[in-house]
């Protein structure tokens, strides 16, 4: 059973049983944003989502558990903003991206949360998230998808 205010994960694989997989944890304390994100990953081939958060404790709490590939959060959510991103730089298995995203994305913003271990800041509604996060893990494997 999922601890309160933590979905459950998912546990489809939309790429067939012999496709590369790449876990994702997702956080927003809009539940239509993150349904939204949620299935912008479930619906891509390769990518399996271990579960999602509303809340900043919730998502730190997710990846200690699960240990995702990415992080996509929110910026503005219960306990988010820069602290919330320190956190997760300084786990000892650090998601290797760690993406955030904001209706108001500012440049003064992008290099707060780059400083506190965001590695992308991206628009909510506006950028993909998963070409985003798919650009930035090919930067970083080259055999990466």
């Amino acid at each position: 059973m999922a601890e309160p205010g933590v979905a459950a994960a998912h546990l489809g694989d939309p790429g067939g049983l012999d496709a590369p997989e790449h876990t994702v944890a997702i956080a927003d304390d809009d539940q239509g944003v993150l349904a939204a994100i949620t299935e912008l990953f479930r619906s891509r081939a390769g990518w399996r989502v271990v579960g999602t958060a509303p809340t900043g404790d919730g998502l730190v709490d997710l990846v200690e558990r699960e240990c995702p590939l990415v992080v996509v959060s929110d910026v503005y959510l219960p306990g988010g903003d820069a602290p919330l991103f320190r956190r997760l730089d300084r786990l000892a298995e650090r998601p290797q991206v760690v993406l955030a995203i904001s209706a108001r994305a500012t440049a003064s913003m992008r290099r707060r949360l780059r400083d506190a271990g965001a590695d992308e800041v991206i628009r909510k509604g506006l950028d993909d998230p998963v070409d985003t996060v798919e650009r930035l893990l090919a930067g970083r494997h080259p055999d990466a998808r």
